[in-house]
């Protein structure tokens, strides 16, 4: 029986670019993807991406470090317990944020990825205030 469905591979490099060119991010190209600056009032954050097979991968960076790896892991842990996508992880000294945007069609890919972008930044904004007080708990917060 002929599948009257295209079989439609999306280029997640291609879908991200011109996500971000639509809506007017700058950003710094990579091998494998790309960086940007989210920015609310005062709060600067970088926002790394990377490309998988059908996938655009979102790593928000919270800019403080944090000591307490332990006080940094259980906070990110009863975080993770309250979002409906992604989750928080310690890379070194950071918390990062990290949400996927599953691109199953080019007429849905850069839809996705927006609305990936929006939520990762939601959510780097709601729990700013807990995450910055986990790294001054720590004792070697830097703002």
């Amino acid at each position: 029986m002929a599948s009257y469905l295209p079989d439609e591979r999306v280029d997640p490099a291609a879908a991200l670019l011109e996500a971000l060119a639509y809506n007017g991010i700058p950003y710094r190209g990579e091998k494998d993807g790309v960086r940007f600056v989210f920015e609310d009032g005062s709060r600067r954050w970088e926002t790394v991406c990377r490309y998988a097979p059908q996938t655009v991968m979102i790593y928000g960076v919270y800019p403080f470090p944090v000591a307490d790896k332990g006080r940094a892991l259980h906070q990110a842990n009863q975080v993770n317990a309250t979002l409906t996508r992604g989750g928080l992880f310690l890379s070194g000294e950071r918390i990062v944020l990290r949400v996927s945007a599953d691109l199953f069609d080019a007429y849905s890919a850069q839809e996705s990825i927006t609305r990936a972008l929006e939520y990762s930044a939601g959510v780097m904004k709601h729990f700013w205030t807990q995450m910055e007080a986990c790294a001054k708990q720590s004792g070697v917060f830097q703002h």
